[in-house]
């Protein structure tokens, strides 16, 4: 048996605490722990006080393999400790990063896209869009949204890019992705009517004629009698952009 057994349970049979066993081998109650942990051995001197209170040899205290049980003992300890040292600090790590997280605006979107992915028609850049698909912080979770989109106000349509009715378009994209084009008519205070100016809302129509190999949009269909906005939606991954442009009759 090893040392850590037997010291404890000759203190068990003499029914005495680790504090009382301490003060009769004039050390501590930590000691007494190591001993009985198998962290550390007494020193000779310390031993023969053993002894002499349990009325046992030194043969009957130790033993030769109880110094390498101790050195054992003592490594699985430190690589405890160490590992015990390693886990908090990944946790507080992880707790440090769902804070930082957590303190970020719920405004924050699009996990793939750096930026908003241009459009141009004829090599002109659109200055309106709208963002239908994107991600949005809920609950510490990322999670899809689809935005409603509406047709800008009169305000907002005056300040769009504009474009000549130059037939037919041709469309430049930064990235690749599946499309539409709709159009609707507005006069020239840039509210909706229909094409002979009876409507007071605005009646959207789809351009069928769109060349989406060589990204052309033909306005054949178009009649510019009044101006038009033309409305590219784009459908790119986890993201929908729709695009406005005026075009003036």
């Amino acid at each position: 048996m090893e040392f850590s057994r037997k010291i404890k349970d000759l203190r068990k049979k003499k029914n005495v605490s680790r504090k009382e066993l301490a003060d009769k081998t004039y050390t501590t109650s930590l000691t007494v722990l190591k001993w009985e942990t198998g962290l550390s051995l007494p020193s000779r001197e310390t031993q023969r006080l053993l002894c002499d209170y349990f009325d046992i040899t030194l043969d009957e205290l130790t033993s030769i393999d109880d110094s390498m049980i101790i050195k054992k003992n003592r490594a699985i300890f430190i690589y405890k400790i160490l590992l015990i040292f390693i886990v908090s600090l990944f946790v507080l790590c992880a707790i440090g990063y769902v804070l930082t997280n957590n303190n970020k605006k719920n405004t924050e979107t699009h996990i793939i896209y750096d930026e908003i992915p241009y459009l141009k028609l004829n090599n002109i850049q659109t200055n309106y869009y709208q963002i239908g698909f994107e991600y949005e912080i809920i609950d510490k979770e990322y999670v899809l949204k689809n935005n409603v989109l509406t047709i800008p106000n009169s305000s907002e349509l005056s300040t769009i890019t504009s474009i000549p009715k130059t037939k037919p378009l041709r469309a430049e994209f930064r990235m690749s992705c599946e499309y539409d084009v709709q159009y609707f008519y507005i006069n020239d205070s840039f509210e909706p009517v229909d094409n002979d100016g009876s409507w007071t809302y605005a009646r959207i129509y789809r351009i069928e004629n769109v060349d989406e190999k060589n990204n052309i949009i033909h306005l054949d269909e178009i009649e510019f009698d009044n101006n038009a906005v033309l409305m590219i939606s784009c459908y790119y991954q986890d993201l929908n952009v729709r695009y406005y442009y005026v075009i003036k009759k």
